[in-house]
């Protein structure tokens, strides 16, 4: 620039419409991503940086709440094998899924059958092994008395986990 002020101001007609044009002098950063770096504005060098810490913390925070859930299932994985293995004997909504059939004894491809009389609105009179058993563990999770009403928010993550309710 050869020594010239690079801080000016002109005004300039572009289309008919009367525009500012400014040029300032900036402070430039390198930002390094993997191994390689890019030059940058220093406002947005710190956005790059605020945003890179933000997202540190929540996949910090998403490996927290995962071992959370993980140590929750632990906790009560003799309840939930206990509703899998048969559970209580009274029906829930007529469905053999939940009236103490065990659950165990079947192969992983087994169609389990609805109780006699029901069947859905296609005409099957089976439901998916799979489907039992996540509606069973669903059932038994959602069972847990001291975690009723709030386990299923911090399961699909709508609401924060708070370490001390799994404990």
């Amino acid at each position: 620039m050869g020594g010239q002020d690079v801080n000016t101001e002109s005004n300039i007609n572009i289309n008919g419409e009367m525009m500012r044009v400014r040029a300032e002098e900036m402070k430039m950063c390198a930002v390094t991503i993997g191994n390689t770096q890019y030059i940058a504005p220093q406002a947005v060098a710190k956005l790059i940086a605020d945003l890179a810490d933000q997202l540190r913390v929540e996949q910090q925070r998403r490996r927290k709440d995962d071992e959370d859930i993980l140590r929750f299932i632990k906790k009560h994985a003799s309840y939930i094998a206990y509703n899998l293995g048969g559970g209580e004997k009274e029906r829930v909504s007529g469905n053999p899924a939940f009236c103490g059939e065990n659950l165990l004894k079947y192969p992983v491809d087994h169609q389990v059958p609805l109780p006699d009389g029901v069947e859905y609105d296609d005409g099957r009179k089976t439901q998916d092994f799979k489907q039992v058993v996540a509606e069973r563990i669903y059932l038994a999770l959602s069972r847990v008395r001291d975690m009723r009403g709030k386990m299923l928010e911090k399961l699909d993550g709508s609401e924060p986990s708070d370490p001390a309710m799994f404990s």
